[in-house]
């Protein structure tokens, strides 16, 4: 399943388009070749963290919210006898 969650576009041509999240890639990239840049450079050794937001892409298989379920409550009684 691996290969298939890689492969672009696989979500909207799904026979019901399913619900995935987009990864900002090309930032991604970028900024890998950035942090790359400043592990070489020997004079500039600052180490940070880079967190993306991720979007999700709501498709044709995410419905809207369910209505609560109704709980039905069965009372049980047991009779002790003395």
């Amino acid at each position: 399943m691996r290969g298939i969650t890689r492969w672009r576009g696989f979500a909207a041509s799904a026979a019901v388009p399913f619900s995935s999240i987009r990864q900002p890639t090309d930032a991604i990239g970028r900024t890998a070749v950035e942090l790359l840049a400043e592990e070489l450079d020997v004079w500039h050794r600052r180490h940070r963290a880079v967190v993306y937001t991720p979007e999700l892409v709501i498709r044709q298989s995410t419905a809207g919210t369910a209505s609560p379920a109704k709980h039905h409550t069965r009372t049980t009684a047991r009779v002790l006898s003395g």
